[in-house]
């Protein structure tokens, strides 16, 4: 055997608070035992690359050799019509494509939709969140479920095929990315 471990991120490591509270030590298992392993190493970015290796310095492991391999899809000619998944979309609707958790940072993204509906009124844009539901986000799903001024104008699709995924993201006014932190950033790049 000669393993070689792809490694996505160093998050519950670096960023504690936007993780579980169990994953950081389960995390730094996982990546020391990858570096007293590993035959190779593929990161996600260049990013990820430096937090390894100031993981390993600080563990005084060797980084094994270690490549960046991007990530990327292909969905450029994919499309079907939204109205097939059950979204009702206004002509000017802005994207978040994440999984709802605290490190994506929905909470405040909800907080200036309140705002621009608060100022707007019934020309608020729509804020369509694509993405399931993750950990630790019950002040997020409060606001979507509790809130009339974001309801009317936040729609959330947890599933979507890929082909909606790509039409919603294609037709949207803009996408929204406003993590803390990322790895790689895999919404970005869709």
């Amino acid at each position: 055997w000669r393993p070689v471990f792809f490694v996505h991120d160093l998050i519950p490591i670096t960023y504690p608070e936007y993780c579980r509270e169990q994953e950081q030590a389960q995390h730094q298992q996982r990546m020391l035992h990858i570096l007293q392993t590993a035959t190779a190493v593929l990161v996600n970015s260049q990013y990820t690359y430096d937090e390894l290796q100031t993981f390993a310095q600080q563990q005084q492991l060797a980084l094994p050799p270690t490549a960046v391999a991007w990530l990327s899809c292909d969905f450029a000619e994919r499309t079907v019509n939204v109205a097939e998944c059950g979204l009702l979309l206004k002509s000017n609707y802005f994207v978040m494509l994440s999984t709802i958790e605290p490190r994506k940072n929905h909470l405040t993204i909800l907080q200036v939709w309140r705002k621009l509906a608060e100022k707007y009124g019934d020309a608020t844009p729509q804020l369509v969140l694509l993405g399931q539901q993750g950990w630790e986000c019950e002040q997020v799903l409060d606001l979507l479920e509790r809130a009339p001024a974001i309801r009317q104008h936040v729609v959330q699709l947890a599933i979507a095929s890929d082909d909606a995924l790509v039409t919603v993201l294609k037709q949207a006014r803009a996408s929204i990315f406003a993590s803390f932190v990322e790895g790689f950033g895999l919404p970005l790049v869709e």
